[in-house]
């Protein structure tokens, strides 16, 4: 049976669904790198920048269906639980931060080993978009099967800590997702405008990283689109396990405190997707993200329903960019 919160939630999100906008294009995608000695990881989100923000009137849009979301959400109750106290808090078990933390960066290094083997057994033609799609499989599926197995290892020791998986949570994701999309496209128009104002500059493209460029320029490609299978289901479940599954619970160990572990988390989350070349304006959008899923993954205390949402998110952006190519 579903909890109250997460009906909550998804109420909100049906409610937000008539609001949000077809320009909501959000980037999560498997690297497609310039220099094949770089390590793939990690995948870069960015959100499209519209052009002459303020003067979009889907920004105004979004923004009003941002601030209606909040509404219903206040009006759900779900907003005065954000302390997410009380019987709602995640069992992380007996064992200490630091050991969440080792399987975080367990995590987070398996991909730039498994991405570097695969360069060193193809010396060939790895600047081609083919050889770098394979490399960045193999990277990934080595990637997944260290950060699956260690998460496996810390549910047994921990199996109240959210690390589980059900087929209810897709559905659940889904609706958390309609209520996390104006939210994301609100902070976006913020940001963006700001950057605008004082760079005093107007942003026109319409893809913001120019990983999403690449993908779509090669779209009549199979490794394109071999690329953009991995950004829709390796990257999600890997990125979740990372940061919400390991990372966000070290942090939660240290503190013994919902929030402050979220946004930490949501720090790192968007910080490192600087590093891989989103542009400063991105950030905010990723922040507000990597938020939202957070604060579902405390809610819920079940790691499938942030996958799920992130998944669905990188889907739709991929297949809002190719449409709009």
């Amino acid at each position: 049976m579903i909890r109250t919160s997460s009906t909550r939630l998804i109420v909100g999100g049906v409610a937000s669904l008539f609001l949000a906008t077809p320009s909501l294009a959000f980037q999560d995608l498997a690297p497609i790198l310039e220099n094949p000695a770089e390590p793939p990881l990690p995948p870069p989100d960015s959100l499209p920048a519209p052009s002459g923000v303020m003067h979009d009137p889907w920004s105004w849009l979004g923004l009003f269906a941002a601030v209606v979301v909040v509404l219903v959400l206040a009006r759900a109750r779900v907003l005065s639980r954000v302390a997410l106290g009380g019987r709602t808090l995640r069992q992380l078990g007996a064992q200490p931060w630091w050991v969440w933390l080792i399987a975080a960066i367990v995590a987070y290094i398996a991909p730039s080993v498994g991405y570097g083997l695969a360069l060193m057994a193809a010396r060939s033609g790895a600047d081609d978009l083919g050889s770098k799609a394979l490399a960045t499989a193999i990277a990934y599926a080595g990637a997944l099967l260290a950060t699956i197995s260690v998460a496996m290892l810390m549910r047994r020791s921990a199996p109240s800590a959210g690390l589980s998986v059900k087929l209810k949570d897709s559905w659940i994701g889904a609706g958390c997702l309609l209520v996390s999309l104006p939210l994301v496209y609100a902070s976006s128009v913020v940001s963006t405008s700001v950057y605008e104002i004082v760079t005093r500059s107007t942003i026109h493209e319409p893809i913001a990283h120019d990983m999403l460029k690449t993908i779509v320029s090669s779209r009549e490609s199979a490794a394109a689109w071999a690329l953009a299978g991995l950004a829709v289901i390796a990257a999600p479940i890997h990125e979740e396990l990372l940061y919400r599954g390991f990372l966000q619970s070290a942090a939660f160990r240290l503190t013994g405190r919902p929030w402050p572990s979220i946004i930490a988390t949501s720090a790192v989350f968007a910080l490192g997707h600087l590093s891989a070349g989103v542009p400063s304006y991105a950030i905010a959008s990723l922040f507000m993200l990597s938020l939202c899923l957070g604060f579902t993954f405390e809610k819920t205390r079940r790691i499938g329903v942030p996958i799920a949402m992130h998944m669905l998110f990188n889907a739709a952006n991929i297949a809002l960019a190719m449409l709009s190519a």
